[in-house]
């Protein structure tokens, strides 16, 4: 039995290599759609287009979605697409980070250009490729299996590049809805060797605020040695 469960699982996988192949022209068509929209987070451009041209990608595929915007942020996509007894977190991101200086630039940073195979602009692996990619995957699965034996929850936001204040808020508020046993995260490419590289115990970014206090009133110059400055015990915090 083993032996014919191996050979439809081949059959399965052959199927759903020629779709994606078949589609492959389509699918990077999506990435150049989304990579010409330029989402610079930094500065507020193109935020609202972008994020529903990423919920109508999601619903194209089946997925049920809403918008969010707590606390008056960028928008935040959230989708559910298959059901089962196990759900997964697929995380990313609609917004990009500033072109830097145009002229280190080989081709416009949201011209998203195809060059021998290869795709050129801002947003093209960081992070609108890899979203592409996932929804593709999806709707390769539905055409050639059927329906996903498992709920995927994908957690769309816009505002990676300033630090997510948003996306705090948004889980606070949703952790029920947010229930699951694992998380996909944003991160896949190719290494010089143009080989597939697969990360595992990423870390996140931390923000730590410090006060201090000292005296109330302004003092003179000659009190430095002997009160405490504020300043100095902030300096000394960030010392080993």
């Amino acid at each position: 039995m083993t032996g014919v469960t191996d050979k439809r699982h081949d059959v399965t996988f052959e199927r759903f290599d020629r779709y994606v192949t078949r589609h492959s022209r389509d699918f990077i068509e999506r990435v150049q759609v989304l990579c010409r929209m330029p989402s610079v987070a930094a500065r507020g451009t193109n935020m609202r287009q972008t994020a529903e041209a990423v919920e109508q990608l999601l619903q194209r595929v089946g997925a049920g979605t809403r918008s969010y915007r707590p606390g008056g942020g960028f928008p935040i996509i959230y989708g559910e697409a298959g059901s089962g007894p196990k759900s997964f977190l697929v995380y990313s991101h609609y917004d990009v980070a500033p072109v830097g200086q145009l002229l280190k630039w080989s081709y416009g940073p949201f011209s998203s250009t195809l060059v021998d195979g290869k795709l050129y602009g801002r947003g093209t692996v960081n992070d609108k490729g890899d979203l592409i990619a996932r929804i593709a995957a999806v709707e390769a699965y539905q055409k050639t299996v059927g329906k996903l034996p498992i709920c995927l929850k994908f957690i769309i936001e816009g505002e990676s590049g300033i630090g997510s204040p948003s996306l705090y808020r948004f889980a606070a508020e949703n952790q029920d809805m947010l229930r699951a046993e694992g998380s996909i995260w944003n991160e896949g490419y190719k290494n010089s060797n143009d080989r597939f590289v697969l990360s595992f115990g990423f870390k996140g970014i931390v923000f730590v605020e410090l006060r201090a206090s000292g005296a109330r009133t302004d003092l003179h110059s000659r009190w430095g040695a002997i009160v405490p400055n504020p300043a100095w015990r902030l300096v000394q915090a960030l010392l080993p």
